[in-house]
Parts: C-alpha cells; sequence; structure tokens
C-alpha cells in the first residue's frame, strides 16, 4: 500500500465578519443576527443562491449590495421551543466559468 501525502496552502477567498452566528434568548422571543460576506478581489465570486441544510430552525435572507461587492446575511431563529439546535447556512458560488 502507498500513500502519499500532500500539503497545500489554500489562499483566503472571502471575508465574513462574524464568521459565526450563535442565536440566545428566551424560549419564544424572536432573535436575530447578521453577518457580512466580502468576495476578497484576488479571487471574486457571485453567489448563486443560498438555503439552510436543515428545515425549522432558523429563517435566512441575502441581501447583495448592488456592485456584488458584499453581502448581508440576516439570520433568524424559527424555533419558540426552549432548546439547542444547530444549522448551517449553504452558498454555491460561481467564479471564473466555474460553479462551486
Amino acid at each position: 500500500m502507498v500513500l502519499s501525502v500532500f500539503r497545500r496552502t489554500v489562499d483566503q477567498f472571502v471575508q465574513i465578519q462574524p464568521n459565526r452566528l450563535t442565536l440566545i434568548g428566551p424560549a419564544g422571543t424572536l432573535v436575530k443576527e447578521q453577518t457580512t460576506i466580502t468576495p476578497l478581489p484576488k479571487y471574486p465570486f457571485r453567489i448563486l443562491s443560498y438555503r439552510t441544510q436543515r428545515d425549522g430552525n432558523i429563517r435566512a435572507k441575502l441581501e447583495s449590495d448592488p456592485s456584488g461587492a458584499f453581502h448581508t446575511l440576516r439570520v433568524e431563529n424559527i424555533v419558540m421551543e426552549k432548546g439547542r439546535f444547530v444549522d448551517v447556512v449553504l452558498f454555491p458560488t460561481k467564479t471564473h466559468g466555474k460553479t462551486t
């Protein structure tokens, strides 16, 4: 058996600030947060769509700057019962003729 190990450096291509949202609040209240997604000039991309990984936990809305320089992701909880949940927002993108 041959095992090959390759090491590569991956350039940062996007700035997400903050890079993680935590929705904390009393059960039954609406909690909202937002983050800014900024493609870096060296690797421009377009966000084609977005969706949450699981249904029923959060509502997400993406608003894009007309110039495409940045995007604002607004997230709010839709679970009104006490408890914990985790969800992820997925973004298919397009850059230099490739869909990723």
